[in-house]
């Protein structure tokens, strides 16, 4: 795949040209798949080779995009294994392995400050193994997950404070769940299922010091089946969880000095209702309700570079609504979906009695998202229509309406054709991305391409 390095935007009411924004990709994969009557083992391995700019920022006093270049070569690897002791006993494994050579070069020591090139590489291993047994209306499963990453040769990258050579975690993972069905208890007009489940991760991490930790979370559910209403299910969880910081946020944080990242953790509970109807080829539809109260969030934050950087909220509570729907027609070669996200997401820290930030939207968050497509697909082509809609957004903590991202909205086209030759499936298509030219930003001081044109070719032999 590949785009050109410019592309036009609107900024200050200049229609200008956003230089090194684009991408070339080379993409390959293959995999192979043994069964018997008790196993399944498959194998999926890929490469990626990508390049791709990295403009910087653009503001009111700088319309100049960075000569940056970002060329990230990776290899993944996954083994799959499904083997059936029995009716009721089932175990399944899954072990990954991921290496990416990463390599910024930038002329005008924007991005790197001790030289004009820096390259890093990071390697990931995880072995997940999944005991299941099944017994009429119980079923139950224990998962013990390890996994290992590894990141080399950061130093003086991004910044020029003293950084680790390396840096790596170690995870344990442990979870025990299960679920019981209660078929029309005590003579009542319907069903009842009942989920629970508990955990224990054992962490440990080198930054530029130790971190050990270690988390229990737990999560419970129910689900009701009506038996006059069979097309709907009520549902409702809740959930005491915790998200660690990812590799990729330990490390710009850590490239700051800011070492200290806390973890998430939160409390949540969802209810809501699913329908599926015979209507056509098939009507799914979803409403959900959400509350959520966490502490720690992580939110990414602008800096004075071309990169923005991880920080910690104390207290945050998030609540909405998500309704969904996925129409099928045409033997299923017709598909309209369309999702509806509401999000009432607010800063609940209170430094002092005049902090103007509390109880504010959080940053970068829109209270109001949608997205729909349209999907038409047969032995012989495909095409799909794409549409996103985004609310404004703030990007200060406070709020202020001045520093506000006004809202958009974006329309994808998508058409191909898809063939053999030879025994060899091939597909061309091509992707025009913002057809109607919509000038927006996601991120404060990023413009966002006008209409912008995709060619891909891909073969599977």
């Amino acid at each position: 795949a590949f785009t050109s390095n410019h592309y036009p935007y609107v900024f200050n009411n200049l229609k200008l040209k956003r230089e090194n924004a684009g991408f070339n990709k080379s993409f390959l994969s293959v995999d192979a798949t043994y069964k018997n009557d008790k196993t399944i083992f498959s194998l999926y391995a890929s490469f990626l080779h990508l390049r791709s700019g990295i403009p910087g920022f653009v503001v009111t006093n700088n319309y100049s995009s960075s000569r940056a270049q970002n060329f990230n070569r990776s290899f993944l690897s996954i083994l799959n294994s499904e083997i059936v002791f029995s009716d009721n006993l089932q175990y399944n494994g899954v072990f990954y392995f991921n290496h990416q050579e990463l390599e910024i070069s930038d002329p005008d020591g924007i991005i790197v400050f001790a030289d004009s090139k820096k390259d890093s590489r990071l390697s990931e291993y995880s072995f997940q193994n999944k005991l299941s047994f099944s017994k009429g209306v119980f079923n139950s499963n224990i998962i013990y997950t390890v996994s290992f990453s590894q990141l080399n040769n950061i130093t003086s990258f991004v910044s020029s404070n003293d950084s680790p050579e390396k840096i790596s975690s170690v995870n344990h993972l442990i979870f025990l769940g299960g679920n019981y069905s209660f078929i029309k208890p005590i003579t009542m007009p319907f069903a009842i299922r009942l989920s629970t489940g508990a955990g224990v991760q054992l962490l440990n991490e080198k930054l530029q010091r130790e971190n050990h930790s270690q988390n229990f979370y737990y999560r419970a559910g129910v689900a009701v089946f009506p038996d006059n209403l069979p097309q709907l299910v009520f549902k409702a969880h809740y959930a005491n969880e915790f998200r660690v910081p990812t590799f990729n946020e330990r490390y710009y944080s850590n490239l700051f000095n800011h070492y200290d990242l806390k973890q998430e953790t939160y409390d949540s509970f969802d209810a809501g209702v699913d329908a599926e109807l015979g209507i056509f080829d098939g009507l799914e539809l979803s409403a959900v309700y959400y509350d959520i109260r966490g502490k720690d969030k992580i939110i990414w934050i602008p800096t004075r570079l071309a990169i923005q950087t991880p920080r910690n909220i104390a207290e945050v509570a998030s609540r909405g609504i998500e309704f969904s729907a996925n129409q099928k027609l045409l033997n299923k070669k017709l598909e309209l979906s369309i999702v509806y996200n509401y999000a009432d997401a607010r800063n609940k820290t209170k430094l002092s009695a005049s902090d103007y930030n509390y109880n504010k939207q959080l940053i970068y968050t829109p209270l109001h998202k949608l997205n729909s497509g349209i999907t038409y697909t047969d032995d012989n082509c495909f095409i799909s229509v794409n549409s996103s809609f985004v609310s404004q957004r703030f990007y200060t903590s406070d709020n202020n309406p001045l520093y506000a991202l006004p809202d958009y909205f974006v329309l994808d086209l998508s058409a191909g054709i898809k063939f053999v030759l030879t025994g060899i499936k091939h597909r061309f298509s091509i992707t025009v991305y913002n057809l109607f030219d919509e000038n927006y930003f996601v991120i404060q001081s990023y413009p966002m391409p006008l209409r912008t044109y995709l060619l891909t070719y891909s073969l599977e032999i």
